[in-house]
């Protein structure tokens, strides 16, 4: 008897990480990703007509904040993959029930990707509120359980996001997937944003100040993943999903990390200015220490919290179930290092946004 086909709804799909995700799904050779039927979340008529020439199915919202849009999309689909903002808890609730929906019109099993970030487990060096000196590892640490705790000690958006994805899924038996990507590098490979956040933040504002600037010590260490490496590592995850061998836990137990590598916020300040002042953008070969206050003033983030644990905080994850499922990163160090000059000329330029 011939199998349904498998219906997928990713969202984030115009975006610098759904963009890429999406293109590994279209050159994936798993013969359970090869047949199925993708549809995308989109805001607009242009870019629902650029995904179409795709055959992907484009569904036009408002916004995320239409919840009842995206819960009706989500029921119309076996799997989602949430690549838009982990910020945005509500609408990660909504495709979650979305999905619940789907399952008990179906009775089949159901699935959601989510997209977090390693800020959720980030500490805060720099106001002393919290110190966090492990690296975590996401075969033997209950992440879940820390994420509690954090939030206990200090509510965090995205972590609030984090916490309802797990839950939500508890009530519906929707079997979810958060990929926790700590700061992705890389030209991203989708049909629309092609440059990431930090590096890009921080070209933009040295370029700006004519100085490359970071707060406090810049001693926090982060890890970085290539976002052709994190695309990698959805396709695979989805085919191990689709396979429903059940080798992959789930819930409370399916937060992964994707780290490749580690770096320390000053030496991409010290990367950032070397490359800048060689281009006479920049008018001192040597960064500068900024307070968190002067971070906000100069753009770099909205608030004191996002500013130190996204631009200057500690968290390192090993990426542990991933690697048991055999994915294999390409990328080193030296695509890192050489990043760092692309996005500092794509900033100058005006290249890779769309």
């Amino acid at each position: 008897m011939e199998q349904p086909q498998i219906k997928i709804l990713l969202t984030g799909a115009t975006g610098y990480l759904g963009g890429s995700v999406l293109t590994s799904l279209l050159q994936s050779e798993n013969p359970a990703i090869k047949n199925v039927k993708i549809s995308a979340i989109v805001r607009s008529a242009v870019q629902a007509e650029l995904l179409a020439v795709l055959n992907i199915r484009p569904i036009l919202i408002s916004g995320f904040e239409d919840t009842e849009a995206l819960a009706n999309a989500a029921s119309e689909n076996d799997v989602v993959i949430n690549c838009a903002s982990g910020f945005e808890t509500g609408a990660a609730e909504s495709l979650i029930i979305g999905l619940g929906k789907r399952k008990k019109l179906t009775g089949q099993d159901v699935f959601m990707i989510h997209t977090s970030g390693t800020s959720s487990i980030s500490d805060r060096p720099i106001s002393k509120q919290y110190i966090e000196d492990r690296s975590f590892n996401d075969a033997t640490d209950n992440i879940f359980e820390y994420l509690v705790e954090r939030q206990r000690l200090e509510v965090y958006d995205q972590r609030t996001t984090d916490l309802a994805v797990a839950q939500r899924a508890k009530e519906t038996s929707v079997k979810t997937y958060t990929i926790m990507a700590p700061p992705i590098y890389g030209s991203g490979t989708g049909q629309f944003n092609k440059l990431s956040t930090q590096i890009p933040m921080l070209a933009k504002v040295a370029i700006e100040a004519r100085r490359s600037l970071y707060i406090g010590d810049g001693m926090g260490v982060k890890d970085y993943v290539h976002v052709i490496d994190l695309g990698n590592f959805y396709e695979l995850l989805l085919g191990k999903v689709l396979e429903k061998r059940d080798v992959v836990p789930h819930g409370e137990r399916g937060i992964f990390f994707a780290s490749t590598g580690t770096f320390r916020w000053k030496d991409i300040a010290k990367d950032i200015a070397r490359v800048g002042y060689g281009l006479g953008k920049l008018d001192s070969p040597e960064p500068k220490s900024i307070t968190i206050d002067e971070a906000i003033a100069a753009g770099i983030a909205p608030t004191k919290q996002r500013a130190e644990l996204i631009f200057a905080s500690n968290s390192r994850g090993r990426a542990s179930v991933a690697k048991s499922l055999g994915w294999l990163p390409k990328m080193t160090e030296v695509n890192w290092q050489n990043n760092i000059k692309d996005d500092f000329v794509a900033v100058l330029h005006g290249l890779g946004r769309k």
